[in-house]
């Protein structure tokens, strides 16, 4: 855990608040902090139980949705995958690591 310090550090940042609060009455709203997922997967690829390779951009021309991530799940754009996109994940897994940086 001491080589990933500053990632739990950031996942500690990235949770103070939100998670935090919902910690005390799990229920499904309480795990929807995507950057932290992102970031507990990056530390521990575990977590993540289902992924695709999917291509993925960024919307940069939409007058409604410029900067919005668009992700093609079912090859419409006939693009190349470029992003492992992960759609699902160990709800235990990631409360066990984000209980334990809050024991640190």
């Amino acid at each position: 855990r001491g080589q990933h310090r500053d990632l739990v550090q950031a996942v500690r940042r990235a949770v103070r608040g939100g998670v935090t609060r919902g910690l005390k009455s799990i229920g499904p709203r309480a795990l929807r902090h995507h950057s932290a997922h992102a970031t507990a997967v990056a530390i521990d690829r575990s977590i993540a139980t289902r992924t695709e390779f999917l291509n993925v951009r960024v919307e940069t021309g939409g007058e409604f949705s410029a900067g919005q991530t668009v992700v093609d799940h079912i090859g419409v754009e006939h693009l190349a995958p470029n992003v492992h996109v992960v759609l699902d994940a160990s709800r235990d897994a990631f409360l066990a690591m984000l209980q334990a940086t809050h024991r640190d």
